[in-house]
């Protein structure tokens, strides 16, 4: 449709010219994406968005947050906004290198949001952007305000538990984790489907959590069950496995694999 109106000379529509320049980029023809994209880039957040994503993928981080901002300026619907706010929060984070900008896109797009779940989904993003950037503290704030609000659905509260207890654990607060990591254990397996690595935070968590609390033995029988279980599986994850072997170092053990000659090491 965008080539037949191309053909006549005729402006394209800018929805029509932002779906065509959408499906141009993922066709990896960058150079009609762009020219599409163009025509519609001050009208459609989808045609600002694609410009970002070239320009991102051509590691212009700068311009590609310009039209990130030009495309959150435009979107409408919560699907949109929620959208931008990702790849927006994305470029700031880790591209930029902007953290607080990052975490402040997340958090006003939450509140952008008309429908109350989404709005809880944004902010558990940005507390997930600010585990990965280390801001314990940001995600100690936010986490609580999503569980502290009503009608929280499962994934959700689970997601804001998983990274309390993480951030209250990275930061040695054992203030109260023993109710985070027990409201996060009574979702953990109704989202197992959704996150199947969880059940493997979660049970790390609750390590970290013993050790912190001084119950050293009990978390290194805990990390060795789960070591045995993930072993069998062949399954062995990199978070679960790290904690796991801290307990066991912590609490001195030297039991090995079989024979006795690997060590915890």
């Amino acid at each position: 449709a965008a080539s037949w109106f191309q053909s006549l000379g005729e402006p394209f529509p800018p929805a029509l010219a932002a779906k065509a320049a959408h499906q141009a980029l993922v066709a990896l023809d960058t150079d009609t994406a762009v020219d599409l994209a163009r025509s519609a880039a001050t009208q459609h957040w989808r045609a600002a968005f694609v410009l970002a994503e070239v320009a991102r993928a051509a590691g212009d981080g700068m311009q590609a947050a310009l039209w990130f901002e030009r495309a959150a300026d435009l979107a409408q619907d919560d699907a949109a906004i929620r959208r931008v706010a990702m790849a927006r929060g994305a470029v700031h984070a880790f591209v930029l290198q902007e953290p607080d900008v990052a975490i402040g896109v997340l958090r006003d797009a939450s509140q952008e949001v008309s429908s109350h779940e989404q709005s809880l989904e944004l902010l558990c993003e940005a507390a997930f952007t600010a585990a990965l950037l280390g801001d314990f503290r940001e995600v100690l704030t936010l986490c609580r305000r999503v569980l502290g609000e009503p009608e929280v659905d499962a994934l959700t509260t689970w997601t804001a538990a998983i990274n309390l207890g993480y951030a209250q654990i990275m930061l040695g607060d054992v203030a109260g984790i023993d109710v985070t990591l027990d409201v996060a254990g009574r979702h953990a397996e109704r989202t197992r489907h959704e996150h199947p690595e969880g059940t493997d935070l979660y049970s790390a968590l609750t390590v970290g959590a013993k050790i912190l609390l001084g119950h050293v033995p009990q978390a290194a029988r805990q990390a060795r069950e789960r070591l045995d279980v993930l072993g069998a599986d062949r399954a062995h994850r990199g978070v679960t496995a790290a904690i796991s072997v801290e307990a066991l170092l912590l609490a001195g053990d030297e039991r090995g694999g079989e024979g006795g000659e690997e060590g915890v090491a």
